[in-house]
């Protein structure tokens, strides 16, 4: 088996993990949405990438958008105790991304929503 092979069949799993978490979203009785705009050292750095790949991992639908102003816009949307370790995740960032405040506010829930995006 080669590496591509490999690394095909990792995509594969990671896309069917992805989208059986995203199955279950839809069972969670406690799920929430919030708008967030984020400061610090998040753009140019590889932050919505971070985001979108930490969402992915726990199943966590929305979006999150590079502003003009040097802030990030984000959209969360889950089970909330999920979203908490979401938020603490973005904000601990990693070596790069220096998180210095971010400001959530719940809003309504987007039904059939299917994934964390990262918009243009």
């Amino acid at each position: 088996m080669s590496d591509k092979d490999i690394y095909s069949i990792f995509i594969k799993q990671s896309k069917k993990i992805t989208v059986t978490l995203l199955k279950e979203r839809g069972k969670m009785s406690n799920v929430k949405r919030y708008k967030a705009v984020i400061t610090g050292r998040v753009q140019g750095v590889g932050f919505r990438i971070f985001a979108c790949q930490k969402a992915e991992e726990l199943g966590i639908t929305g979006l999150v958008k590079n502003m003009a102003d040097g802030t990030v816009y984000l959209e969360m949307q889950g089970e909330d105790s999920i979203l908490t370790k979401f938020v603490d995740t973005l904000k601990k960032g990693n070596f790069i991304i220096k998180v210095e405040s971010f400001n959530a506010k719940e809003i309504s829930s987007v039904d059939e929503e299917k994934a964390f995006i990262i918009k243009y």
